[in-house]
């Protein structure tokens, strides 16, 4: 996670596709970290770790499939329901 995430600040946006693979890395292997740290914390901790894991793919797949735009809106919709 913390190569992807070094590769994302070392090839800005407008270097293309090695900075979207890079940054497509890094948020898949933060959240799959948050639900394999589920094994290894205490309550209620572990249960708020993998909700947040869950959560962060299900952004992901749907800003994939809804647009390169798309992210604002999700995120927007996200933060008027809470």
């Amino acid at each position: 996670m913390g190569a992807a995430a070094m590769g994302v600040g070392i090839f800005p946006g407008d270097t293309g596709a090695i900075h979207g693979l890079a940054a497509l890395v890094a948020f898949v292997t933060s959240s799959l970290s948050d639900i394999a740290a589920y094994r290894f914390e205490k309550r209620p901790l572990n249960y708020i770790s993998a909700i947040i894991g869950v959560f962060s793919l299900i952004v992901l797949f749907l800003a994939f499939h809804m647009g390169e735009a798309s992210l604002f809106w999700l995120t927007f919709e996200i933060i008027r329901f809470n």
